[in-house]
């Protein structure tokens, strides 16, 4: 039945685009009326694509690894989600994100967690057999996403609680210790693809992920380059990370008085050694009295060799809650200082970056979200942006590919999405 599809969608668009030929070539007495003619046409086309991509499958089928010894933390296996397109050469993985747990009781609490979902992001148990990816850069539909919409998808689930960092073994740990092993998983995964999927025959390959994801795609963007060249394939190598972009931002402004994780830098220099985290060996020489620095992105981007695209908010829910600043009180003088303080910081450490989209809004992760054709700066919406700097076709001219907001108070820019309180997801308190 896909074959069908597919065989009646390529027939539409052929006669689609020999339609358009045809009026391009076609002799008239009014240049006005050949030009309406072939707006009428393209229009045409861009409907029967519509129509042919909401025929496509828009769930996704698991496989599990077939290496038994690359785990979730639990020690079932690990696997990934898959939907092919057989008349694509372009491919996307993206890295699940999902917060990180760096010591054991902080684990244990994880994986008791079942209304955050703690359980399924520590083992394959509990994971169904398709899942539905439907928006963002994974929508098969080309209305939400007019580049990527028919690339061969991956969705790498995240269980592994390390920030896709961990390195561990089976043999260094005891059968009653968690495993961190998420480094080795996007490794693991990979080379199915190449081996089994077909991937070794893709001209462009996108390592994409949002939040814990995010910092993957920076730590692990440039092994799985490597990994991809030793393979034989000639595939382009890209990478981008949405609302992984942390900054050490210390604050003074907690409402509890004190809180230890007041420092983001606090759970990484654990979690550093309890993952046995694998960072790009240059940033680590260079860091060698703290390698824990390496997660944040201001200290790893000068060590990524890749092209890396970075989507970040400039007031970043998570960094919020890692830094311990309390939900914004607009009332409170204190607490919008230390905001805008942290807005900043983001936006300082973004000078380097030279493909950037960074809205100053209220929010947390871009890439996978209903808002993502939405949120606009000077006009340009993330897909415009990166679609610019990773372009389907070669050799098209683009030369701007950074965004950046201004620090003003969120939501001054009027297309951010509304912000609802952490505590009642109904209720909208700016937008």
């Amino acid at each position: 039945m896909h074959n069908f599809i597919r065989l009646y969608c390529l027939t539409i668009i052929a006669a689609a685009v020999a339609s358009i030929a045809f009026a391009q070539n076609k002799r008239r007495s009014s240049s006005r009326l050949m030009i309406d003619d072939l707006q009428s046409q393209v229009t045409l086309l861009r409907e029967e694509l519509r129509n042919c991509s909401c025929r496509r499958p828009r769930q996704m089928d698991i496989t599990l690894l077939g290496n038994n010894k690359v785990t979730c933390n639990d020690r079932s296996p690990a696997g990934y989600y898959i939907r092919k397109t057989v008349s694509s050469k372009r491919w996307i993985i993206y890295l699940e994100g999902g917060g990180y747990c760096y010591n054991t009781k902080m684990c244990d609490e994880r994986r008791r967690d079942k209304d955050d979902g703690g359980q399924f992001m520590m083992s394959s148990n509990y994971w169904t057999s398709k899942k539905s990816t439907d928006m963002g850069i994974l929508s098969p539909d080309i209305e939400k996403n007019p580049s990527w919409w028919n690339a061969n998808a991956v969705f790498i689930p995240y269980c592994s609680s390390d920030l896709w960092s961990g390195n561990q073994s089976h043999e260094n740990t005891s059968n009653d210790e968690y495993v961190f092993m998420g480094s080795r998983i996007i490794a693991e995964v990979v080379a199915e693809l190449l081996e089994r999927e077909g991937m070794r025959n893709a001209t462009q390959i996108l390592l994409a992920g949002s939040s814990a994801g995010g910092i993957g795609v920076m730590l692990n963007v440039d092994k799985v380059a490597t990994q991809i060249k030793n393979a034989g394939s000639k595939a382009e190598v890209r990478g981008i990370s949405d609302s992984g972009w942390f900054v050490d931002h210390k604050c003074d402004c907690n409402a509890n008085g004190g809180n230890v994780a007041c420092s983001p830098s606090v759970a990484v220099k654990q979690g550093y050694h309890l993952w046995h985290a694998a960072v790009p060996e240059s940033c680590a020489k260079k860091h060698s009295a703290a390698p824990w620095k390496c997660f944040f992105g201001e200290i790893l981007y000068p060590h990524i060799k890749t092209d890396l695209f970075v989507s970040q908010w400039l007031f970043d829910i998570a960094q919020l809650e890692i830094s311990n600043i309390p939900f914004p009180d607009p009332s409170s003088k204190r607490e919008v200082k230390c905001l805008m303080k942290m807005c900043h910081k983001v936006r300082k450490s973004l000078k380097t970056v030279g493909s950037a989209f960074a809205p100053g809004c209220l929010s947390h992760n871009l890439l996978v979200s209903k808002d993502w054709n939405d949120v606009v700066i000077d006009g340009k919406s993330l897909p415009q942006v990166f679609d610019c700097w990773f372009p389907k076709l070669p050799g098209k001219k683009c030369t701007n590919h950074r965004y950046v907001d201004k620090c003003e108070w969120p939501l001054a820019n009027g297309s951010c999405p509304p912000v609802y309180h952490p505590y009642n997801k109904n209720s909208p308190i700016m937008g």
